[in-house]
């Protein structure tokens, strides 16, 4: 048992959680055959799995540990958009769609956190969001349609809070 499937037993189904188990020896084509039967919801799901393992601290803590481990996860994502391509669909579709979800909740996590100033908090979700893609630009287009359904504006404070945690981290 790895630190690793303790970690984000949380966050893939128990069907695999003895795949992650053992991560240096996961399978890179464990989610998707290459052809056949893979459809443009099931890739994405398969790919916010994926992308959700990228933005989870302590599994991302655990993946970094091992260069293999690393290297599967990056090959199953590939797998991933390689088998929507097999089965003719836009590999764009597939990423943006998983990208819109996972960057979805963390947008949402930060504007919770931005709304209770914890900074702390702030910090570790905008390195999550960096992790899978995500922008200074996403967030402050996501934190302006929040505040505006609360009949708020974005301050300049708020803007500038953004931008800080948001900074290069050196």
């Amino acid at each position: 048992n790895s630190r690793i499937g303790y970690a984000v037993q949380k966050f893939l189904p128990m069907s695999l959680m003895s795949t992650v188990k053992n991560i240096d020896s996961l399978p890179a084509g464990f989610f998707t055959p290459v052809s056949k039967g893979k459809s443009l919801g099931s890739a994405t799901a398969d790919l916010v799995l994926v992308l959700n393992t990228y933005a989870n601290e302590d599994a991302w803590n655990q993946y970094r540990k091992s260069p293999k481990a690393v290297g599967n996860l990056y090959a199953l994502g590939k797998d991933v958009i390689d088998a929507a391509a097999a089965n003719g669909y836009d590999p764009d579709k597939v990423i943006s769609g998983a990208k819109g979800v996972v960057l979805g909740n963390l947008y949402k996590e930060f504007f919770n956190a931005l709304d209770q100033n914890d900074y702390k908090r702030m910090d570790k979700i905008a390195r999550r969001i960096m992790r899978v893609g995500g922008t200074l630009k996403g967030l402050k287009a996501s934190v302006k349609s929040r505040t505006g359904q609360y009949g708020r504006e974005v301050t300049p404070e708020t803007v500038a809070t953004m931008e800080r945690v948001f900074s290069p981290r050196i």
